[in-house]
Formats: structure tokens, sequence, C-alpha cells
């Protein structure tokens, strides 16, 4: 099975937020671990507003030199329609950087890690959008929720 980052797990990797996530990220090969142009988007403009950009940039390289990166791509296009449809009618529409990150996760038939709720105390609730259009609670839940 091969997982697609989204930015906040990368962050939470690069700044050593989650042991849990860290274990799980280097006890994954590689190869079974993949990023976005979307995510990358997201983390280069946060570098841009670092107060080291230089130096975010060059952590941020490092990272992404060890995945294969995917593009949004027109088999995305076409799987974004499905899924921003599907999650509006049911009245659970995500963020626009989540929805292409997960159509581009979905096309190529990967897990994505990442949809983020914040909660009233400012943390954040992440559930995992699986190929199947499953939503699973926190990295390494097996039980599937029907979206």
């Amino acid at each position: 099975m091969s997982f697609l980052l989204d930015s906040n797990t990368c962050i939470q990797f690069l700044n050593r937020r989650s042991e849990p996530l860290i274990r799980r990220l280097t006890d994954t090969p590689d190869e079974e671990i993949l990023v976005c142009s979307v995510v990358k988007a997201e983390l280069f403009f946060g570098a841009r507003k670092s107060r080291d950009p230089q130096r975010s940039r060059q952590v941020q390289e490092r990272f992404f030199e060890r995945y294969s990166s995917l593009p949004f791509d027109d088999e995305a296009a076409l799987t974004y329609a499905d899924i921003r449809a599907h999650l509006e009618r049911a009245g659970t529409p995500i963020g626009s950087n989540d929805l292409l990150i997960a159509s581009i996760a979905r096309s190529h038939d990967l897990v994505f890690s990442g949809c983020h709720d914040r909660g009233e105390d400012g943390s954040f609730t992440r559930r995992r959008m699986s190929v199947r259009g499953e939503f699973r609670a926190a990295l390494g839940d097996t039980k599937p929720k029907p979206m």
C-alpha cells in the first residue's frame, strides 16, 4: 500500500512533532511514500514566509528528494469532480488543497493521509481518505467508516 502525504503530515515530520508519525515514515520504504506538486507548493510557500527561507527550503528539498512526486493531471481533474460533488451532496466539503491532493491520491490508487479539521481547542483531527472513498481515523486505524 502506498501513501500520498499531505502538507500537515510533512510539516509534522520535518518539525519532529509526532513520534508515531516519525516512526511510521521511517519504517515505511521510501517507494511506498509519495508527495505531490500541491503539497510542495504549500510547503514552499511556508518556507518563503519563515524566518529563514533558505534554510527551510533546503530542509524541504532534502526531504522531497527521498520521494517521487505526482502532478495534478487530467485524471486527477476528473476524480476531483467526483469527490467534490460527493462531498458537497453529503454536506462534508474539505479544503480546496486537500481536495486536490485527495484527487491525485485516488486517481493513482493511493491512500491520502489528510483531511484535517481544526477543533475548538486548536488541535487537528486527522482522517485518511482511502482510494475506496472511506475515511479512517488517525494513522494506523483499520476500521473503515463509509463516506
